[in-house]
């Protein structure tokens, strides 16, 4: 959970919580679509773009799973975060997410004005109807 910020729905009281249902291990992050809202945004600057060079990595794969509805999500790699030269690479699709873990793959070939070497953000949109949680858990980079 300490990995991972909220990036929008701050004042709609949405929250990064850890469940104890998890794919694998003992918990998984858990965030919820607030009140009078259709999505909430988390990120992470846990993905760098050294590590993506250095293990020759070709995607970023977790899994995820809703809860009361299902929902979609919508994944970017952001350079120059927090800078005047920021830059948000988003996917072009979405990932649909229900009641059961499903694994969501971004691969950085999808993702072609990418400069891998600035990579300083991962952030994840989920959209689905206020109330509804997005469970997240098994973040990992799959390697060439």
């Amino acid at each position: 959970v300490a990995a991972w910020e909220l990036v929008s729905a701050r004042a709609a009281g949405a929250a990064l919580a850890r469940s104890e249902e998890a794919w694998l291990g003992g918990a998984s992050l858990r965030v919820e679509v607030p009140p009078g809202r259709g999505s909430v945004t988390i990120g992470t600057p846990q993905i760098r773009g050294w590590m993506l060079e250095e293990f020759g990595v070709r995607a970023i794969r977790f899994v995820a799973k809703t809860t009361r509805n299902p929902g979609s999500l919508k994944l970017a790699l952001h350079v120059g975060t927090g800078t005047d030269r920021m830059a948000v690479h988003g996917a072009t699709r979405e990932w649909e997410v229900g009641s059961t873990w499903t694994r969501v793959e971004l691969a950085l070939e999808d993702l072609p004005r990418l400069d891998p070497r600035g990579v300083d953000w991962f952030s994840i949109q989920f959209r689905a109807e206020s109330g509804t949680s997005l469970l997240l858990d098994e973040l990992e980079l799959v390697v060439r």
